[in-house]
C-alpha cells in the first residue's frame, strides 16, 4: 500500500471558502477606512484654508478669495486629490463658507465650514459620520 501525500479537493475548497469569507469581511472595512482617510484629508485642507482666511482678515479687515490668501487658482485640491476646496464670500467679505466637494466618493456629499466654525454635510443622514 502506498501513501500519497497532498491535499484533497475538499480540503482545498474549504480553504478557498474560508479565504472568501475573510475577504468579504475585510474589504468593506478597508473601503470605509480609505473614505475616512480622504475625509480627514479634506477637513485638514479646509482648516488650513480657514487659518489662511483668518490671517488675511487680521491684516485686511475682510476675508479674501482663495487667490487672495495665496493660492494660484480659485480651488484648492486636498492633498489626496479626492476633494476640491472652494471659498464663498458673503456680506461684503465679512463671512465665508469653505466647501469641500468630493471628486469621486459622494457618500458624505459636500462638506462645509463657515467662519464661525459651523460644520455641515450636504447629506443629512451622514452628517454625524462625516464630521
Amino acid at each position: 500500500m502506498t501513501h500519497h501525500r497532498g491535499f484533497t479537493l475538499i480540503e482545498l475548497m474549504i480553504v478557498v471558502a474560508i479565504i472568501g469569507i475573510l475577504a468579504s469581511i475585510a474589504y468593506p472595512s478597508y473601503v470605509e477606512s480609505v473614505r475616512k482617510s480622504n475625509r480627514a484629508d479634506a477637513k485638514s485642507t479646509m482648516m488650513q484654508v480657514a487659518s489662511q482666511e483668518e490671517r488675511y482678515y487680521t491684516e485686511n479687515n475682510v476675508y479674501g478669495s482663495v487667490t487672495d490668501i495665496g493660492n494660484a487658482s480659485t480651488t484648492v485640491p486636498s492633498s489626496s486629490g479626492k476633494h476640491s476646496i472652494t471659498v464663498e464670500l458673503a456680506n461684503t467679505n465679512s463671512t465665508y463658507t469653505i466647501t469641500a466637494e468630493p471628486t469621486s466618493d459622494p457618500t458624505c456629499g459636500n462638506l462645509t465650514m463657515t467662519n464661525t466654525g459651523v460644520t455641515a454635510s450636504s447629506v443629512s443622514a451622514a452628517a454625524g459620520v462625516c464630521w
